[in-house]
């Protein structure tokens, strides 16, 4: 399989529905809040780590399972709950409606592996191993996201000084 390519997108202002409100979804969000997307949450339960975020006007908690017809609309989906079933499901209906949707424990269902990122102010890098290796791609972030601020603010300090 070839690796996947990059595709960056603004989410300022659009939909993304969480399927799950557990650790997994958190990290999902977490991941998503700085790109100003509008983000509803479906899950029967919602974990401590989502509880702390529900005061933010950017995150719409619906307690009840998924339904069919939960993702219309969304600019994109994840599907992270425990039940396999139900991210399937989740999954399927993003295919059918052509929405980009993560399901997080089946890289075959797809269509896009959420990254793992590493930002400093406007420069947002994503990693992935195209769904293979979750391990090395955590610890490569975390390399990354120390580095990336040092080499940018290094960057920046050398421009300005060939001006």
């Amino acid at each position: 399989m070839a690796p996947c390519f990059p595709l960056f997108i603004s989410l300022e202002e659009q939909q993304v529905i969480i399927i799950g409100g557990g650790k997994i979804a958190a990290r999902r969000i977490a991941a998503l809040l700085p790109f100003g997307c509008r983000i509803t949450v479906i899950a029967p339960e919602i974990c401590p780590e989502l509880e702390a975020l529900s005061d933010l006007n950017s995150i719409t908690f619906i307690r009840r399972p998924y339904q069919p017809g939960d993702c219309i609309g969304a600019r994109i989906a994840v599907a992270a709950t425990s039940s396999r079933a139900v991210n399937h499901a989740a999954g399927e209906e993003c295919h059918r409606l052509e929405i980009p949707v993560s399901v997080a424990d089946c890289r075959e269902e797809c269509s896009f592996f959420f990254p793992a990122i590493a930002r400093h102010d406007m420069i947002v890098a994503g990693l992935t191993a195209s769904g293979n290796d979750h391990g090395l791609v955590k610890r490569l972030a975390t390399k990354l996201r120390k580095w990336l601020p040092q080499a940018a603010e290094s960057e920046i300090a050398l421009h300005d000084k060939t001006k």
